[in-house]
């Protein structure tokens, strides 16, 4: 309470007094128009001016409340995913993934982006459904990459990002995790080279399918 009165929050679009991005206007943040890789969804456009604002706020200002204003809106998309494309499948263990970042950077920051919006997500899920999702942390970065949003040009973002995850050890012999419904989350997507390379780590445990989403594209 001290804190919240000596640095008050307001919402980066209509600065009323409350969270750093209010209801009202995250409902007009447009959807994204240019065309996503084929199984990765967004919810909104990054070039809009408040999103992208937001979003570094989350990565780089140690800001992450975003993730649990945007948990909701990624929740409902998911459960539209799954009745729109993913309708005869069967998923009856759904995990959720971020996307790992460097020792580093998560040192640096304090903690995970894509990790937070991922908890958000499930304890959001948890609260309105009796199917209970599950969060794993199963990926590891092992290879030191350059920014993606650094690197200009589809063919050296897949370059750059090419064998940087793998899956953490006590993860490979899980045979539980087999025939698992798993969904990865990240912050952005541009060329969907990072959710690809780790659909591809991902795909060792034997998993029934995988898709990405992330809160901007």
């Amino acid at each position: 309470a001290v804190i919240s009165f000596l640095f008050p929050h307001y919402c980066l679009g209509c600065k009323t007094h409350g969270p750093i991005l209010c209801n009202k206007c995250l409902a007009i943040i447009p959807p994204p128009e240019r065309d996503l890789p084929r199984g990765i969804y967004a919810l909104f456009d990054y070039r809009d001016p408040l999103i992208k604002k937001s979003l570094w706020l989350l990565k780089y200002g140690n800001i992450p409340e975003l993730a649990s204003i945007v948990a909701p809106q990624m929740y409902e998309t998911i459960l539209e995913i799954f009745s729109e494309e993913y309708a005869l499948l069967e998923a009856n263990h759904i995990v959720i993934v971020p996307i790992p970042t460097s020792g580093d950077k998560t040192k640096k920051r304090g903690y995970n982006h894509a990790y937070k919006i991922a908890r958000a997500v499930v304890e959001h899920q948890n609260k309105n459904s009796k199917q209970k999702w599950q969060l794993l942390d199963p990926l590891i970065k092992i290879k030191k990459t350059e920014r993606q949003a650094m690197v200009k040009g589809r063919d050296k973002r897949i370059k750059n990002i090419r064998g940087a995850y793998c899956i953490k050890k006590e993860f490979l012999k899980n045979t539980i995790l087999e025939n698992s419904f798993f969904i990865i989350i990240d912050d952005i997507t541009t060329t969907g080279a990072s959710i690809n390379e780790a659909i591809r780590a991902l795909k060792t445990l034997k998993p029934r399918h995988i898709f990405g989403i992330t809160i901007a594209h």
